[in-house]
């Protein structure tokens, strides 16, 4: 079989979801940055909020102190923290 790059092109899925680096959570807006908790999973900063117009699901992407992308769902979230450092 002789290998190469496929000739079949992918579908764009950018269409499919709705991207903003502005939430609002319990009457608090949240920019990219800010410190969120998590439930069970500690402290992490806020990278965007997401929505995907076909199945309606939300969901939040952070960044963890080891530079790992995480996704949360918003009920997840336990607290927006005022201080932007991460502890470690």
């Amino acid at each position: 079989m002789p290998r190469g790059k496929s000739k079949e092109k992918v579908d764009d899925l950018g269409w499919k979801f709705i991207r903003s680096i502005e939430w609002k959570n319990n009457g608090r807006l949240v920019e990219r940055g800010t410190e969120l908790s998590i439930v069970k999973n500690g402290r992490m900063k806020f990278l965007e909020h997401v929505v995907n117009t076909d199945s309606g699901a939300e969901w939040i992407d952070c960044v963890d102190k080891n530079k790992a992308i995480r996704s949360f769902r918003p009920e997840q979230v336990k607290r927006v923290h005022y201080k932007k450092k991460l502890r470690r």
